[in-house]
């Protein structure tokens, strides 16, 4: 669902789809709610953003990211890209270049859902990130993990 095309190198660093055991409701109403991310989401300490506005297309925050090899957590900005029923995406760029995450979510039964986690950066931002790729792929697996045990332990 992403429309950013790019130009020049892109470096995708997740690529992962996985069935919750969910309604696509709840698993929406999970990723919609970007403060409560820090909650299920393992390495995700903190998002900061302006709380007396909800969550929209254009509208920022700074995620606090704690790699497992890092201490204290690095500030991530963000901007939130789109935020559809069944898709949300977010991102940041410089010089060019643009980070892109995103969940995009599939009803496969009432109850289960399909969900696809992608996460690419291109041009300059890819080469400078190049060192951490490994690092930032383990990060997006848990996360993608943490989605999926939610939902089974209720």
């Amino acid at each position: 669902m992403s429309e950013h095309t790019s130009r020049g190198f892109r470096r995708t660093w997740i690529d992962h789809t996985s069935d919750v055991p969910a309604s696509i409701a709840d698993v929406a109403a999970l990723l919609h709610d970007i403060d409560g991310w820090p909650s299920w989401t393992p390495g995700l300490t903190e998002i900061r953003r302006n709380k007396k506005k909800p969550p929209a297309p254009g509208s920022k925050f700074t995620m606090m990211v704690k790699p497992a090899s890092f201490h204290p957590p690095l500030p991530v900005p963000c901007m939130l890209t789109k935020l559809e029923p069944n898709y949300i995406e977010w991102g940041g760029g410089a010089l060019g270049s643009i980070i892109r995450h995103s969940f995009e979510l599939t009803q496969v039964s009432p109850d289960l859902t399909r969900v696809r986690q992608l996460e690419f950066a291109t041009n300059v931002l890819a080469v400078a990130t190049l060192i951490a790729e490994p690092g930032i792929y383990k990060h997006d697996l848990r996360w993608q993990n943490a989605l999926g045990a939610h939902f089974a332990k209720q």
